[in-house]
């Protein structure tokens, strides 16, 4: 969906882009069984989630005329996390 607003778009100047965030340290993923979230941040080639002010600075480059060029994009900010092969479902 996105390609194709970006398409319809870009001519006029207007970016679309989709942001895919992993697991992110909110209040709520922090209340998580303390096994599950061990197991998330063992998985993560980045040994950590995500903080919320990492996402809100991806969101902030996105709107900003600095990423004027990037458009039809789905970016991921997950720590490695679509790299894994993990489960956080039962072991």
């Amino acid at each position: 969906m996105v390609k194709t607003v970006a398409a319809e778009n870009v001519a006029r100047g207007i970016t679309a882009n989709a942001i895919l965030p992993g697991m992110v340290a909110t209040e709520k993923v922090r209340a998580m069984p303390a096994e599950v979230l061990e197991r998330v941040e063992a998985a993560l080639p980045a040994r950590r989630m995500a903080e919320p002010d990492e996402v809100a600075a991806l969101v902030a480059f996105l709107a900003s005329r600095d990423a004027g060029y990037v458009t039809g994009e789905a970016v991921g900010i997950d720590g490695g996390l679509s790299l894994s092969t993990m489960s956080l479902g039962s072991e």
